[in-house]
């Protein structure tokens, strides 16, 4: 009869896992949480070219800066150069247009002034002598001559005038005035004469003799003219000579 323990053939064997297993099972209710931080760390190679390429995009964007920084400096010069080249050119622009009007318009001003003395002889004739005569004459008449000394033609030429002897206006015969067209050259005369009383007078010394020319013509330019000009007569010299300007008519 042997002695052998007999094992139940309902148990199974296991190992030492099991076992173990067995032991640390148990049941969980409810959320599992997990906190903490992870450190990673670069391989030292990575990280210097990681710090080169830092470095070298440094240097770029400042180059980038300079760069740009200097294109608009020079944008700057380029455009105050542009402006004042550009000022420069409307200053000759307007030069050669003012010398261009200044030399093609009408000059119109007084040529000559000549006094005509009248002349009465023994039959009575009549005549105008330029030259003073030997004995004293009946009368003058003052011619003045105008002249167009400009390249292209004077419109709406006009002449007015007014004589004194003393500080009395005369009363003189003289040509009656319209606007006209005095071309290049051209001679236009404003003629007035007076003789008797005033003119011996005149003549003697005792009074003076003197007169204002205003004029106004048209050109290419505008309106020009000479507002007011004065002209006193001289016995002794034969002629007239100028006083200047004066108030305007």
């Amino acid at each position: 009869m042997s002695n052998k323990p007999k094992h139940p053939k309902d148990h199974a064997a296991t190992t030492p896992h099991e076992n173990a297993r067995d032991k640390y099972e148990r049941h969980i209710d409810g959320d599992i949480s997990v906190r903490g931080q992870i450190e990673t760390h670069l391989p030292p190679d990575l990280r210097d070219k990681q710090d080169t390429e830092r470095k070298e995009d440094k240097t770029h964007k400042k180059k980038d800066y300079r760069v740009s920084l200097l294109t608009l400096i020079a944008v700057a010069i380029y455009a105050g150069l542009t402006f004042w080249q550009g000022c420069l050119t409307r200053n000759l622009v307007l030069v050669s247009q003012r010398t261009y009007d200044a030399s093609q318009r009408p000059y119109v001003g007084i040529n000559v002034i000549r006094p005509q003395y009248l002349w009465i002889d023994a039959a009575g004739v009549a005549s105008f002598e330029e030259p003073r005569p030997k004995e004293p004459a009946n009368g003058l008449q003052v011619e003045v001559e105008f002249k167009n000394f400009g390249p292209v033609p004077g419109s709406n030429f006009i002449a007015k005038w007014k004589v004194y002897v003393g500080n009395t206006e005369a009363q003189m015969n003289s040509m009656p005035t319209t606007p006209t067209t005095i071309f290049p050259s051209q001679l236009y005369y404003l003629k007035g004469s007076f003789a008797g009383p005033e003119y011996q007078s005149v003549l003697r010394g005792e009074k003076i003799l003197h007169f204002t020319v205003n004029i106004k013509y048209s050109g290419p330019g505008g309106d020009y003219g000479i507002d007011c000009t004065a002209r006193q007569y001289s016995p002794d010299l034969n002629g007239f000579f100028d006083l200047g300007p004066c108030d305007k008519f």
